[in-house]
C-alpha cells in the first residue's frame, strides 16, 4: 500500500495543497499526471435504497500498488455519480468494466460528503475522464489476489467473470464452426461442380484441338504447294524482268533516236517557218500582183497562218514571260516578274483589269510597255469627271446630222477589228473621276458575254436602213460624178464592179478639187464607218486605271464583282537591283504576238459544281465566303467561276503555286470589298465586333497559307487593315494607306 495514515489535520487544506500531498503521499513525480486503475461498481444508496450510486473500487497505481488515504485506513474508493446509467451507456461502460483514469488534478468531494465518510480526500471522477480498458493489467491483477496460507488466490468474482468470459468464447467458437462448416460444404459442392465443368471444357478443348491440328497440317501441306507455285512464278517473274530490260533498252534506244529525229523535225520546221515567215512581203506582192492566188497559198501555208503578220511568236509561255520582264526592264520600266505574270494570265482570261494605285506610279506606263512588248497597240482615253452615261464612252447618233458622234474609244475598238491580227490594250485612265457604274456598267455587262463575238448596239438598226437607203442614192451620185470617175480610173478601178463597201474614200477625197463634193464623200465614209451595232473582236483587252483619293469615287460592289484589280506597288519602294536579280537571260523572240494564238479564245467561264471538285481553289474560297458572312461580305458563283479560270490561266503561264494563285485572288477579288464600320456587331456573334471576325480571318490564313514565300502578301495586307482600323476610328477600308 502506497503511503502510511498520518494524524494531520487536512480539512483546513485548499485543492491545490491536497493534490500537492497526494503527489508525494503516493510519491508521483510533481511534472507528471495521477495514472490509476480499477473497477466500475455500484450499490443502492443507503439513505432510500432507491438510487444507485456508482464508484471506482479496487484502485491501484500503474505499478499495481493498491491507494489508500493519507488521513483514513478505510478502504479507497472513488465517487463517479448517481444514477448516471445513461452517461456510461454512452460511453460504452457498465458495471464490471476495468477502467483508467489519468489527470493532472482532482477535484474533491464536498465537505460535509468528506466527514462523513472521514477523510478529507474523498475524490470525484467525472464519467468522461473513465478509459475502458480492454484486458485486465498484469498489474491490476496483482492487485486482486489475495493469500491464503502463503497462496496467492484470485478472488471469487474474477474467476465467475473469466468462466463467463470463457463460456462466451466457446459459444462463439461453435456458431464460428457451424458457420465455417456450412461456408465449406457449400465451397465443396461448388468446387465439385466447378471441376466438372473443367473436365468438360478440357474435354472439348481437347477435340478442338484435334481438329485444328488436323487444320494446321491440311495448311501446311497447302502452303508448300503454294511455296512451289511461288517458287515457279518467282522464276517465271526472274525471266520477265530479263524480258523487261531487253525490251526497255530496245525502248531507250528507240526514244533517243525518236527524239533525235523530232529535233531534226522541229528545227527543219522551224526553219521553214522562218523562211516562209520571212517571205510573206515578197508573199503579199505575188498575191498583189496575181502571181499567187489566196487559196494555194492557204493550201500550202494553213489557214492558221496570218499572212499580213509581221511575224510570229514560237516558244514557251515562261520563254514569253522571261522575255516581256526583260523587254520592259531594258526600256527602263520596273516591274515585278510576278506582277508580269499576274497580268499576262488576266489578259489571257478576257476579264476586265483595273490597276489601283496613287498617280506616277506606273499603272499606264506598264500598259503602253506591254503593247511594245508584244508588237501590240496601246490606246489610252482618258475619263472625264463629267462622264455619266454610256454615250460618253461609246457615242450617240444625232438625228438630225443623220451622222453617228463617235468617241476615241469606240474609235480604238473599230480600229483593232481592223487590224485582228495585233493585240491592242484598251486603258480607260482614271476611271474612277466619274461613278464608273453610270457609263461603263452597260458595257460591262455585255464583256460578261463569253464568247468570241459580243455585239453592241450603238443605235437603232431602223435608222440605220433610213442611213444606208441615203448611202445608196449618194453612191450612185458619186460614181456619176466626172472627177470621180476620172480618179478611178487613173488607178484603173472599173467603177461598174464597186460596192459601197469597196470605195476607197481618202483616195478620192486625196485627189478630188470640189469642196462640197468632198463634204459628202467625207460623210459618206463617216456613216460606212459606224455601223448600228459593233462586234469587240478577240484581239481587244479592256484596262482601267483607278486611284483612290479625295478626288476619286470608291467602286461599287457591281463593279467589283466583275473585275481584278491589281493594287500597285510604289516603285521607290523596289530597287533596280531587286528587278535585274530576276531577270533571266530571254531567248530571241519575236516581238509580235497573233493574240489569237497566243492567248486562249474566250470561253464559258467554269461551272464551280460541275468543274471544280479538284479544284483546290474553289474548297478554300467556300470556306472563306463563310467567315466573310459574319462580317456582311458575300461573293457567289461568278468569283469562284472567274478564280477557277484565272488559276488555269496562271498555270498556263507558269505559276504552280496554288497558295500564290489563292493569295492573289484574295487580294484582286475579295479584299477590294473591305470597306465597312469595324465596330459593328458580327452578324452571327452577340460578343464579337466585326474587326474581331476580321482577326478570326487574318488567323485562319496564316494557318490556310505559309509564312516564307514573299509573293505571298495577302495575310500582312489584311493585318495593315486591321490596324489602320485600330488605331483609326475602327473603320476597315481596304484602300487607305
Amino acid at each position: 500500500m502506497v503511503g502510511q495514515v498520518e494524524n494531520i489535520n487536512f480539512a483546513d487544506k485548499t485543492d491545490e495543497e491536497k493534490n500537492a500531498y497526494l503527489h508525494e503521499f503516493w510519491k508521483v513525480p510533481d511534472d507528471s499526471q495521477f495514472e490509476l486503475l480499477g473497477q466500475l461498481n455500484s450499490k443502492k444508496r443507503s439513505s432510500d435504497g432507491k438510487k444507485d450510486v456508482f464508484f471506482i473500487e479496487h484502485v491501484c497505481n500503474s505499478d499495481g500498488n493498491p491507494i489508500s488515504f493519507p488521513d483514513s485506513s478505510m478502504s479507497f474508493t472513488i465517487f463517479i455519480g448517481v444514477d448516471i446509467q445513461d452517461k456510461l451507456k454512452s460511453c460504452n461502460l457498465s458495471v464490471g468494466d476495468f477502467v483508467s483514469i489519468k489527470l493532472d488534478s482532482f477535484e474533491f468531494a464536498p465537505q460535509y460528503e468528506q466527514d462523513k465518510r472521514g477523510t478529507s480526500f474523498l475524490i470525484n471522477v467525472d464519467v468522461g475522464d473513465l478509459n475502458k480498458l480492454q484486458k485486465i493489467p498484469k498489474e491490476l491483477l496483482n492487485a486482486l489476489t489475495k493469500k491464503i496460507d502463503n497462496e496467492v488466490l484470485l478472488e471469487d468474482w474474477i474467476i465467475e467473470k473469466k468462466y463467463e468470459e470463457i463460456i462466451n468464447i466457446d459459444e462463439k467458437k461453435q456458431k464460428l464452426l457451424e458457420k465455417h462448416q456450412s461456408e465449406f460444404s457449400a465451397l465443396e459442392e461448388n468446387c465439385n461442380k466447378k471441376k466438372k465443368d473443367l473436365k468438360d471444357q478440357i474435354s472439348n478443348l481437347e477435340e478442338e484441338l484435334t481438329s485444328k491440328t488436323d487444320e494446321l497440317m491440311q495448311t501446311k501441306t497447302d502452303l508448300e504447294s503454294k511455296q512451289k507455285s511461288l517458287e515457279n512464278i518467282e522464276s517465271s517473274l526472274e525471266k520477265l524482268n530479263e524480258s523487261k530490260n531487253l525490251l526497255q533498252s530496245e525502248i531507250d534506244k528507240i526514244s533517243s533516236e525518236r527524239d533525235s529525229i523530232v529535233n531534226k523535225v522541229n528545227n527543219t520546221v522551224l526553219e521553214v517557218k522562218n523562211l516562209v515567215y520571212g517571205s510573206i512581203n515578197k508573199i503579199n506582192l505575188l498575191t498583189s500582183l496575181g502571181l499567187l492566188d489566196k487559196e494555194t497559198v492557204k493550201h500550202i501555208l494553213g489557214d492558221s497562218v496570218q499572212i499580213n503578220s509581221d511575224s510570229l511568236f514560237s516558244g514557251s509561255y515562261e520563254d514569253a514571260i522571261n522575255f516581256f520582264h526583260s523587254f520592259l526592264f531594258s526600256h527602263g520600266a520596273f516591274y515585278k516578274k510576278s506582277l508580269i505574270r499576274n497580268f499576262c494570265a488576266l489578259l489571257n482570261t478576257h476579264d476586265l483589269i483595273l490597276f489601283a494605285g496613287d498617280s506616277g506610279i506606273g499603272k499606264t506606263n506598264l500598259v503602253k510597255r506591254m503593247a511594245e512588248a508584244t508588237g501590240g497597240v496601246a490606246k489610252i482615253i482618258p475619263v472625264k469627271p463629267n462622264w455619266t452615261s454610256s454615250e460618253d464612252l461609246l457615242g450617240y447618233y444625232n438625228p438630225i446630222e443623220k451622222r453617228y458622234i463617235s468617241t476615241p474609244f469606240l474609235d480604238a475598238i473599230i480600229e483593232a477589228c481592223d487590224h485582228s491580227d495585233k493585240l491592242y490594250l484598251i486603258c480607260l485612265d482614271e476611271m474612277n473621276l466619274a461613278r464608273v457604274e453610270y457609263y461603263f456598267a452597260d458595257f460591262l455587262s455585255k464583256l460578261e458575254e463569253r464568247n468570241d463575238n459580243v455585239s453592241i448596239e450603238l443605235y437603232s438598226s431602223n435608222e440605220e436602213k433610213i442611213l444606208s437607203n441615203e448611202l445608196s442614192e449618194l453612191f450612185d451620185s458619186l460614181i456619176n460624178n466626172e472627177q470621180v470617175k476620172k480618179i478611178l480610173s487613173d488607178h484603173n478601178i472599173d467603177s461598174n464592179k464597186l460596192s459601197v463597201s469597196d470605195v476607197d474614200v481618202d483616195l478620192i477625197i486625196s485627189e478630188i478639187g470640189d469642196n462640197d463634193l468632198k463634204e459628202k464623200i467625207l460623210k459618206l465614209k463617216t456613216n460606212l464607218k459606224y455601223r448600228s451595232s459593233i462586234s469587240i473582236p478577240s484581239n481587244i483587252r479592256f484596262i482601267g486605271t483607278i486611284n483612290v483619293d479625295d478626288t476619286t469615287y470608291y467602286l461599287s460592289p457591281k463593279i467589283i464583282d466583275r473585275v481584278h484589280i491589281i493594287k500597285f506597288e510604289n516603285p521607290l519602294f523596289i530597287t533596280k537591283e531587286e528587278i535585274e536579280n530576276e531577270i533571266v537571260d530571254a531567248k530571241e523572240l519575236v516581238t509580235n504576238i497573233n493574240p489569237g494564238t497566243f492567248f486562249e479564245h474566250k470561253v464559258p467561264y467554269p461551272n464551280y459544281i460541275l468543274e471544280g471538285d479538284n479544284e483546290k481553289i474553289v474548297a478554300r474560297l467556300v470556306k472563306l465566303s463563310q467567315r466573310m458572312r459574319d462580317i456582311g461580305i458575300s461573293f457567289g458563283a461568278r468569283v469562284v467561276n472567274q478564280a477557277i479560270l484565272y488559276s488555269r490561266s496562271m498555270k498556263k503561264f507558269g505559276e504552280t503555286d496554288d497558295d500564290v494563285i489563292f493569295n492573289n485572288i484574295l487580294l484582286q477579288k475579295i479584299f477590294p470589298r473591305l470597306l465597312f464600320d469595324g465596330s459593328e456587331p458580327a452578324c452571327n456573334s452577340d460578343s464579337k465586333t466585326k474587326i474581331d471576325i476580321l482577326g478570326d480571318i487574318s488567323n485562319y490564313l496564316k494557318e490556310e497559307l505559309p509564312g516564307d514565300n514573299s509573293n505571298i502578301t495577302c495575310i500582312s495586307e489584311l493585318d495593315r487593315v486591321i490596324h489602320m482600323a485600330q488605331h483609326g476610328n475602327n473603320q476597315i477600308n481596304y484602300w487607305i494607306k
